[in-house]
């Protein structure tokens, strides 16, 4: 379960489920065992980053069963208003003293609960669009065979 509280001890919002606000993770035993076969094998193995991952990754509201509204005060407020002052300025309402936007997201955000599953799904889904299989007993394990030489990602 996750949830995020405030300094007071009330609740930001309200509990998730970890299978609704998590992505999964690899398997300890998956590492240990694929890192072995591969010294066996004398494999080529790589490491990478997926630059801008998050922000590549719609929000698609019928998977998780509901929109995304993000509430943006302060700086970045002002911001967006000098950049396009005609999109934003009829948005803008006044809360507690203070001017402030909502907006439905559209694209997942670093520190987004969300993100990291919505991530998670879209990966998986291009793997598997390019012939890759996910391991039954680890989701974050995926094989695929190319000219008799085996590609395994974690």
């Amino acid at each position: 379960m996750k949830a995020r509280a405030c300094a007071d001890g009330s609740v930001q919002r309200d509990y998730v489920l970890r299978d609704k606000a998590a992505s999964p993770t690899a398997i300890s035993e998956s590492v240990f065992i694929t890192s072995s076969i591969e010294a066996k094998e004398d494999r080529d193995v790589m490491t990478c980053d997926i630059p801008n991952a998050f922000v590549q990754t719609e929000i698609k509201n019928q998977e998780i069963g509901e929109r995304i509204i993000m509430k943006i005060r302060g700086t970045l407020l002002e911001i967006l208003i000098e950049i396009y002052p005609e999109k934003y300025s009829e948005y803008i309402v006044e809360e507690d003293g203070r001017r402030t936007l909502y907006v439905v997201m559209l694209k997942a955000l670093y520190g987004m609960m969300m993100s990291s599953l919505l991530y998670y799904l879209k990966f998986r889904e291009d793997l598997e669009g390019i012939g890759f299989l996910v391991n039954p007993y680890d989701p974050c394990v995926a094989n695929r065979i190319v000219k008799d030489r085996q590609h395994t990602v974690i």
